[in-house]
């Protein structure tokens, strides 16, 4: 599973994610900034809105194994 692109600016994509998995990003203070279940392959998620930082990415698949990834915001 990796993001793409990383480092970038208005959006990113997860990839090699099962069509049931479920993300939550939160930024370095712990706050949810997104969610989402159900995520589908590479669908980008929009963080134009979001502040210039690094966030966490944790992604949870259908079977619950979860894994945490960095992003960071330009």
């Amino acid at each position: 599973i990796s993001l793409a692109p990383n480092p970038g600016a208005v959006q990113f994509s997860i990839i090699g994610i099962s069509a049931s998995a479920s993300v939550e990003v939160r930024d370095p203070l712990g706050r949810m900034v997104h969610s989402q279940a159900n995520l589908p392959e590479n669908a980008p998620t929009e963080t134009s809105t979001w502040e210039i930082g690094t966030y966490f990415v944790s992604i949870t698949s259908g079977d619950g194994r979860r894994q945490v990834l960095r992003w960071v915001k330009q």
